[in-house]
């Protein structure tokens, strides 16, 4: 049995990791304590074919890990344990947000982890953010992957982002 509240909601805090951060389930699952430095708010991961990179954490999310980790305690290891204290799989990471999805009446997607991702990299297209950086944050190593992102978004999408970031606008501000 996987211990879904071992910090009020242990759910949310691996949700809001994989949904703010683009982090697949298996590097969710590997997160060991030591790979996050929370003075510099950044948290090491390790992706496909042994690359590492560093992921930024936001304020709200620094802080539910610190809540998080004053139930797990600082015992060094994997971040996220087991209500027997044991490394959550990346296996039972999926179960879990499979299972949140289900309890949440979440509808007309797809109910799995790689969900969580896509729309973490949809959002950061959506709030101003470029492809190059984003292939970096969810550590492609082309363009490819990232080039599927961009056909969701719309003519909405492009207003939006044109607005904001319109040359011959920004010459008059």
């Amino acid at each position: 049995m996987l211990h879904l509240d071992m910090a009020g909601n242990w759910g949310f805090h691996i949700k809001r990791l994989r949904e703010m951060r683009g982090l697949t389930q298996k590097e969710l699952a590997n997160i060991q304590l030591d790979d996050i430095e929370f003075i510099r708010s950044t948290i090491t991961v390790m992706g496909k074919g042994s690359k590492q990179r560093m992921v930024k954490i936001g304020k709200l999310t620094k802080k539910e890990l610190v809540s998080y980790l004053f139930i797990r305690g600082n015992e060094p290891g994997h971040l996220w344990l087991t209500e027997e204290r044991r490394p959550l799989t990346s296996a039972g990471i999926q179960i879990n947000i499979k299972r949140l999805c289900k309890r949440a009446g979440i509808t007309g997607v797809k109910r799995g982890p790689h969900t969580f991702r896509h729309t973490a990299a949809i959002n950061y297209l959506r709030n101003g953010g470029d492809i190059f950086t984003l292939q970096i944050m969810l550590g492609h190593s082309s363009l490819t992957m990232v080039r599927r992102y961009l056909k969701t978004l719309g003519a909405e999408d492009m207003i939006r982002v044109h607005e904001k970031a319109s040359p011959v606008d920004n010459l008059i501000k």
